[in-house]
């Protein structure tokens, strides 16, 4: 048997996600009480290794009865808008720790 290492695990930032909800809470998103967990990988925990890092899920439900892999899953402009905020607010949080 051989194993074969992939990339690092996606791990949030310890540091950075409480100063992301804070933010997010202030400009009157909802944050979940409890964090979501997922098995999902991503090359984007590369990054983590660097820098502080932040991966959120912006929650839609389901669209049209379809999630979020469907062909027919394209969410409305209220999505839209809650994920431009969430990647806003999670900029200012990382600019923030990274200037403090």
């Amino acid at each position: 048997m051989t194993f074969t290492r992939g990339g690092p695990a996606l791990v949030n930032s310890p540091l950075l996600v409480p100063r992301a909800d804070a933010a997010l809470t202030r400009l009157g998103v909802r944050v979940a009480e409890t964090p979501f967990r997922s098995c999902g990988s991503d090359d984007f925990s590369e990054y983590g290794e660097s820098v502080p890092s932040l991966m959120s899920f912006v929650g839609t439900g389901p669209v049209e009865g379809v999630g979020l892999h469907h062909a027919r899953f394209l969410p409305g402009r209220e999505a839209l808008r809650l994920c431009a905020v969430t990647y806003a607010a999670s900029y200012v949080a990382a600019a923030d720790l990274l200037t403090s």
